[in-house]
């Protein structure tokens, strides 16, 4: 009965072995993290060589300001005066005490000086100020940060206010953190403010002493923990994110981003952002793939019976990518995870992953553009009970035909055993047999 028991065991993880998709091996020397999230992406091409749940919501407490400093550039001038509204002020006291510079109603300052203060010195009241000069209330640049958030193709991101302190619908993942933070590059003059590591506020209408600040990101000054390969961060830290960083380090040609989040430790942030940086640093070089290696395609969006748009996804150009050291180009395998059909509002983010001798080392998004069709007419209630119906149907045969498979192995398996029985009984008959003749 045991040994029955083991081929119908062997026989179930047959049938549901297709159900499970198999884990990818983890490699001994990807460095252990304090971080419960994390991702290593290049800064030019968006390639990821590294992370561990990099697709979890996460709170990212102060590092939202590198979108809101990303948009004040993208939206206003550096030299435009601000005059501090009464909401920039009383906002951020509904967290009680937290990072300012004591901006005071009606002091004006430049968003050049907001900017910095926001970046630098992590201040609350100069990331209001910066929504202020953009949208001219908090609740429209809420609204605008989120449309910038929808145009990079993220859905597991949502921000309600510019500074990050903390809501339960403000959130964000390491991968979406990482892809804001490479179009925050591409916006003219955010580098200086991204890279900067002190600043001098001048004096003001309200205040007739300068106010000087200086970076908490010990990656980018002389401490214990200063890394030299480091350009720019920026951290955040509440009760409800944690630790949180954003790293950009260049060395020998690569250019990369570390994001961090939900870290409990302190200087763990630092310990995880450099030892991931070494791992990625002493491990992958740069080759090119051509464009013509690259696939091309057009993904239908919506259901099978309504397309309500499609995704053309395409190369456009030639590919730099981050591999292991001493890689032939044509040991370079590129699979795509791209699906048959996107849903209606699902993330669209089509993936190639690079394989070299069979070992996955990174993926990298795809350029891709949205065309929408025009709704279609809607369909009759009489249709939409047929389709219903139609899909009940399927589901049904499809569950009829696992059962059905999965009694066919268990009889299999079943007449195995039985005739395997049956032949040593016949075996002990004729043992006994011959031992009464003898």
């Amino acid at each position: 009965m045991k040994r029955l028991t083991a081929l119908l065991l062997a026989a179930m993880m047959i049938i549901t072995t297709g159900l499970i998709a198999p884990a990818m091996a983890a490699e001994d020397d990807v460095p252990e993290t304090y971080s419960n999230a994390y991702v290593v992406m290049d800064a030019k091409t968006g390639q990821v060589l590294l992370q561990k749940n990099m697709y979890e919501k996460k709170y990212p407490a102060s590092i939202t300001k590198i979108l809101t400093a990303a948009l004040g550039l993208t939206y206003a001038k550096p030299e435009d005066s601000i005059t501090v509204s009464q909401e920039t002020v009383n906002d951020i006291w509904k967290w009680g005490e937290t990072t300012h510079i004591a901006l005071e109603p009606g002091e004006i300052i430049t968003l050049k000086d907001a900017l910095y203060g926001a970046m630098v010195e992590s201040a609350n009241d100069c990331a209001n100020a910066i929504a202020q000069a953009v949208s001219g209330n908090l609740e429209e640049f809420a609204e605008l940060m989120n449309q910038q958030v929808a145009a990079l193709g993220l859905s597991d991101t949502h921000f309600t206010n510019a500074h990050g302190l903390p809501d339960n619908d403000h959130y964000t993942t390491a991968y979406d953190m990482a892809r804001i933070t490479r179009w925050a590059m591409s916006v003219p003059g955010f580098e200086e403010y991204f890279c900067a590591t002190e600043y001098t506020i001048p004096k003001t209408n309200k205040k007739d002493v300068v106010r000087n600040i200086g970076t908490h990101h010990h990656m980018l000054v002389e401490s214990a923990y200063y890394y030299p390969y480091a350009k720019g961060g920026k951290l955040g830290w509440t009760t409800e994110a944690q630790h949180t960083a954003v790293t950009w380090a260049e060395k020998d040609g690569l250019s990369l981003l570390c994001v961090v989040l939900d870290c409990s430790d302190k200087w763990g942030k630092y310990k995880d952002t450099m030892a991931l940086f070494d791992y990625c640093f002493e491990r992958y070089s740069m080759v090119s793939v051509k464009t013509d290696e690259i696939a091309a395609y057009d993904i239908p969006v919506g259901s099978l019976t309504n397309t309500a748009g499609m995704v053309h996804i395409a190369a456009t150009g030639d590919l730099d990518v981050l591999v292991p050291k001493g890689t032939a180009v044509e040991s370079i395998a590129l699979k795509y995870n791209i699906p048959s059909r996107y849903k209606v509002g699902e993330r669209i983010d089509p993936q190639v992953e690079l394989w070299c001798g069979g070992e996955l080392v990174g993926t990298f998004p795809m350029e891709y553009t949205v065309e929408t069709y025009a709704p279609v007419e809607d369909v009759s209630t009489e249709n939409t009970t047929g389709n219903t119906v139609g899909s009940v149907v399927l589901t049904v045969l499809k569950w009829i035909g696992i059962v059905l498979g999965a009694l066919i192995v268990i009889l299999f398996v079943l007449r195995a055993y039985f005739m395997a029985r049956r032949r040593r009984l016949a075996k002990r008959r004729r043992r006994t047999q011959n031992r009464r003749a003898n």
